[in-house]
C-alpha cells in the first residue's frame, strides 16, 4: 500500500516537474491590461510564487505589489498588469515553490508592449510604401505604352518610306523608258530625212548624166 502511494505520488511530482520549464510570447500595445497566468489547476497556500524581472521582482512571501503599482501578484500566481509601458517590455521568468523550498514549476514569458507612436509610424510607413509601389507600376504601365506607340509609329513611317520609294522607281523607270523611246523616233526620224535627201541628190545627178 505505501509503495503505491509513493509511486502516485512520485507520478504527479514527475507530471509536474514536465512543466517545469516552458515559455509565452504576448504582445500588447501601451496602455492596455495585460495577464501573465500560471496556468496552475491545483495551489497549495503554502506555496510561494516568484516573479522576476530585470527592473522588477514579486513574491507571494514579500511582496504582492510592484514598485510602480501597475501590476499585482494574484493568489493562483499570475502576475496582472493594469496598465503596461514599453519599459515594461521583457523577460518574466516565473518560479512556484513548495512548502519545503522545492521548486515544482518555472515559466518564462517575453513580454513586447509597442508604443502608439511607432505603431502609427509602421501603419504610415507601410501605407506610404502600399502608395510607392503602386505609383511604380503606374509608371511602368505608361512607359511601356509609350514605348509600344513609338514602335508602331515608326513602323509606319518605314512603310510609308518603302511605299514612295517603290513609286519614285516606277515613275523614274517610266520617265527614263519614254526618253528612250523619243530618242529612237527621233533617231528613225533623222535616218529616214537623211535618207530622202541622199535619194534626191542621186537623182539630179542621174538628171545631169542624162542632159549632157
Amino acid at each position: 500500500m505505501l509503495a503505491v502511494v509513493w509511486l502516485s505520488s512520485l507520478m504527479m511530482m514527475m507530471m509536474m516537474s514536465s512543466d517545469a520549464v516552458s515559455g509565452k510570447n504576448i504582445t500588447a500595445r501601451s496602455g492596455e491590461a495585460v495577464l501573465l497566468s500560471s496556468n496552475l489547476q491545483e495551489i497549495d497556500l503554502g506555496w510561494d510564487f516568484r516573479w522576476t524581472h530585470p527592473k522588477l521582482v514579486v513574491s507571494s512571501k514579500t511582496n504582492c505589489t510592484c514598485h510602480h503599482k501597475r501590476c499585482e501578484l494574484l493568489r493562483n500566481g499570475s502576475l496582472r498588469f493594469s496598465q503596461v509601458l514599453p519599459s515594461d517590455s521583457g523577460n518574466y521568468s516565473l518560479e512556484v515553490f513548495t512548502k519545503t523550498g522545492k521548486n515544482i514549476q518555472n515559466i518564462v514569458f517575453l513580454l513586447k508592449v509597442e508604443d502608439d507612436i511607432s505603431s502609427s509610424s509602421s501603419s504610415s510607413s507601410s501605407s506610404s510604401s502600399v502608395v510607392v509601389s503602386v505609383l511604380i507600376c503606374c509608371l511602368l504601365v505608361l512607359l511601356f505604352h509609350i514605348i509600344f506607340f513609338i514602335l508602331v509609329r515608326r513602323r509606319r513611317r518605314s512603310r510609308m518610306t518603302d511605299t514612295n520609294t517603290g513609286h519614285l522607281e516606277e515613275n523614274i523607270y517610266v520617265v527614263m523608258h519614254g526618253n528612250h523611246g523619243n530618242k529612237t523616233k527621233d533617231g528613225e526620224k533623222q535616218e529616214k530625212e537623211e535618207e530622202s535627201h541622199y535619194v534626191t541628190q542621186q537623182m539630179s545627178v542621174a538628171e545631169e548624166d542624162i542632159y549632157v
